[in-house]
């Protein structure tokens, strides 16, 4: 569907260069370009090697294939074309801008036939209102009427409590990174305490108090698949190899893990299970909650800023997430000194002048 004059477009930015055939649309730009760092470089139809490079202009952020390593001011001409999707977490951010002009683009003579055609756009990135949502809800979990919901990018967490009427929302900044948009990055397994959250980065626990408050704390800094049942968290691991798109490589053979379930203790080290009962029941729960829970979309689903969440009993809440209160948050952090694994490989001289140096920064 074609956009129409006023309508708020959002989307990313290739940014195009033609050395052969030039377009009567074409611009040349001062930019700054910043280079996609450690990713390999691929082949054009002609066999030159072109570099994805991110290009930051007047309002707008573009990923450009070059055919040479630049980095800094450059000038470079070409157009601006949208793109789906993010190629990688660091991939230049979506633009966003009002439609004013929007008109048919069609081949010229002589030019190139298989790229000139479409809809040519006239974006104004100033005046433009702002978004609808706030907040992108990327992971759900529940425990009677206690809902989590994690943002898929920013490390906010809303707690839902569907015993008030209307539901009372409450939203945590969380101490953790900012995570690309899109991406599966983070993942609420709630319990009766409050919830676990876990990525492929690491495991952090959140508790909740009487008062509404919570205390996080990073529990390990290894994650991957998660499984939390009677109360432990379990990281489960591939049980064979796998083809995987590699930003640096291409397509490589990633190997079967060598643990394919592991326990985190109280200590933050994830434990090999070996007892072939309790492997069989982790893997029936992690099958029984993908079988509960398929996938976004199917019980849970955002539109603006309201979320509906849907029960195994066919009825629906809907809840108004612009209305919220901001929750106290405590940040749990622990002395890595204090680790009788780190002073095994830091000499204690050197651990009190990494301390010292740490808490003056």
């Amino acid at each position: 569907m074609s956009p129409t004059i006023g309508d708020v477009i959002e989307t990313r930015l290739d940014f195009i260069t033609r050395e052969i055939h030039s377009t009567s649309f074409d611009e040349t730009c001062r930019v700054v370009a910043k280079p996609v760092y450690g990713t390999s470089p691929g082949a054009h139809a002609d066999g030159v090697l072109r570099w994805p490079i991110g290009l930051s202009g007047d309002g707008w952020s573009a990923t450009w294939w070059s055919d040479q390593p630049v980095s800094g001011r450059i000038e470079t001409t070409g157009y601006l074309c949208a793109t789906s999707g993010a190629r990688w977490p660091d991939s230049p951010v979506p633009i966003r801008g009002t439609v004013r002009r929007a008109h048919v683009v069609a081949p010229e003579d002589g030019g190139d036939d298989l790229a000139m055609t479409g809809v040519l756009v006239d974006l104004d990135l100033d005046d433009v209102s702002p978004p609808e949502m706030d907040f992108r809800a990327g992971s759900v979990g529940e425990t009677g009427a206690d809902i989590w919901v994690m943002d898929t990018s920013d490390p906010v967490l809303l707690h839902i409590d569907t015993n008030r009427v209307p539901p009372a929302v409450t939203e945590y900044l969380l101490p953790m990174t900012i995570e690309s948009p899109g991406d599966a990055n983070r993942f609420v397994h709630a319990d009766g305490d409050g919830c676990w959250i876990s990525s492929r980065h690491d495991i952090f626990r959140c508790d909740r108090s009487d008062d509404g408050a919570i205390a996080v704390e990073r529990r390990c800094i290894e994650g991957g698949a998660v499984v939390v049942d009677r109360g432990t968290v379990f990281v489960l691991g591939r049980t064979g190899a796998a083809a995987h798109l590699d930003r640096r490589y291409g397509i490589v053979r990633v190997e079967p893990a060598t643990h394919p379930v592991r326990e985190l203790d109280d200590d933050g080290r994830l434990i090999p299970v070996e007892d072939p009962a309790t492997l069989a029941r982790v893997r029936s729960v992690q099958l029984a909650q993908r079988a509960r829970r398929p996938a976004p979309g199917q019980w849970w689903s955002q539109a603006g800023n309201r979320l509906v969440l849907a029960s195994p009993d066919m009825t629906s809440v809907s809840v108004d997430l612009s209305v919220r209160e901001r929750g106290q948050v405590e940040w749990v952090q622990t002395d890595p000194f204090d680790d009788p694994r780190i002073l095994e490989v830091v000499p204690m001289l050197s651990a009190d002048s990494i301390r010292e140096a740490t808490e003056t920064t």
